[in-house]
């Protein structure tokens, strides 16, 4: 995504260039300096200084161009606008069609084709590698599903997780990852009730409160933290594993080493989500008698701490979730999705107001992903929602450019 970014920048300024010298080549009053259509029909037609293409886009565009009607390109063709005011470029696009690459009055109007790949419904997908499907008129496109593994017998799926190009989840007492390019996929003989995950080592909080590594395919298992304990919300960085045990959030080293306090003194918090960023605890907590639902950031060991938000003891706690992307942290609540910088400055934008009881929620590059009423959906910054998998979705995450979901059958990926 970020790598097609920088292709679209790009791109935008090769077109600047060829616009501003179109513009110094191509601006007689009547014609093209290229010898193409004069447009010399004043009465109808109007001049375009972006480019010397008289063919309707753009360029001398109007009835001078010998079009009779609108191309469905984005350009004017016939005089005909919403203001009645002659032709040339028009500010919307036709159903199905973007600008891509700028704005729409660009020197290429609406050049993409939304009902087609790579676009698939919006310019910031890239369904290239994928077929693109129509759902309803109301769930938009998307790219075609591909199976990773069927779920025999059906779920349920205890607990599941993405990392490094590979999907884990366990059920019942077996822990499975699939790797998602090559396909290749195996299971051990071990419970977990919680799971993280890199390239080679499956991370998981047991039912007795060990947290352990798994070397993954061998099965070889080791004990990073012993039970019994309360631990739950495992998460994990580059270096450590962290959960929460009911008095503290904790750490230690994925290969091993001490367990390690991080923040301290939280007996009795109803912590639901938390985010370690080097020196910041960034955590989602519920109130039930003052602060409801709420956000908040410590940073450690200083312990100094503020409230990002607090929704009040009246509001909704269903959805109470936090994620740190890119530059920013991201938090979800039962109003939607919001951001916030990293000194704890909130965001005009994005926000987004997913479903009621939306859950799993992930942020990457304007995209929030999230399950909603047992279906998986995408919605981008601009207000844009696609419906990625149907009913029997529980749990989403992201790995390798592709959103990965766990049906009631199945564990299924898109390209995003």
């Amino acid at each position: 995504m970020q790598e097609r970014a920088r292709g679209q920048r790009r791109a935008k300024a090769a077109r600047l260039a060829f616009i501003l010298l179109a513009a110094a080549t191509c601006n007689n009053s009547d014609g093209c300096a290229n010898g193409c259509n004069s447009c010399s029909d004043s009465t109808s037609s109007v001049r375009d200084s972006l480019s010397c293409d008289c063919n309707g886009r753009p360029g001398c565009s109007g009835s001078g161009d010998g079009t009779s009607s609108d191309a469905g390109d984005g350009w004017d063709d016939d005089g005909d606008t919403t203001t009645g005011t002659g032709a040339g470029p028009i500010t919307n696009c036709y159903a199905g069609r973007d600008s891509c690459n700028g704005p729409t009055d660009d020197f290429d109007g609406c050049e993409t084709d939304l009902l087609s790949q790579p676009a698939c419904g919006h310019c910031m997908r890239d369904c290239t590698y994928e077929l693109c499907t129509t759902l309803t008129a109301t769930d938009g496109m998307t790219c075609e599903e591909k199976v990773h593994f069927g779920l025999q017998p059906p779920g349920p799926v205890v607990a599941f997780a993405t990392g490094a190009g590979r999907a884990y989840w366990s059920t019942s007492s077996t822990l499975h990852f699939v790797e998602i390019v090559a396909g290749n996929s195996y299971t051990v003989t071990q419970d977990a009730v919680e799971l993280a995950g890199d390239n080679s080592y499956a991370y998981a909080i047991t039912s007795t409160g060990d947290v352990i590594s798994v070397e993954m395919p061998a099965g070889a298992v080791t004990v990073l933290s012993p039970g019994p304990s309360e631990a739950r919300l495992l998460r994990t960085d580059d270096e450590y594993l962290y959960w929460f045990d009911g008095t503290a959030i904790r750490k230690v080293g994925k290969h091993g080493g001490a367990v390690e306090v991080v923040l301290d003194q939280l007996t009795g918090l109803d912590l639901r989500d938390f985010v370690v960023d080097g020196y910041v605890v960034w955590g989602a907590a519920y109130d039930p008698d003052d602060l409801g639902p709420y956000f908040f950031r410590v940073e450690v060991p200083s312990l100094t701490a503020m409230t990002l938000k607090s929704l009040g003891p009246e509001a909704d706690a269903t959805t109470l979730e936090i994620e740190r992307s890119g530059y920013d942290v991201f938090v979800g609540h039962s109003y939607g999705i919001e951001a916030f910088q990293t000194d704890g400055t909130p965001l005009d934008s994005p926000f987004w107001q997913p479903p009621a009881g939306y859950r799993n929620m992930r942020i990457r590059d304007g995209w929030a992903y999230y399950i909603a009423d047992g279906a998986a959906y995408a919605s981008y910054e601009d207000g844009y929602q696609v419906r990625l998998f149907d009913e029997g979705s529980s749990a989403l995450d992201l790995v390798n450019g592709r959103v990965v979901v766990v049906t009631d059958t199945a564990i299924l990926s898109t390209p995003w």
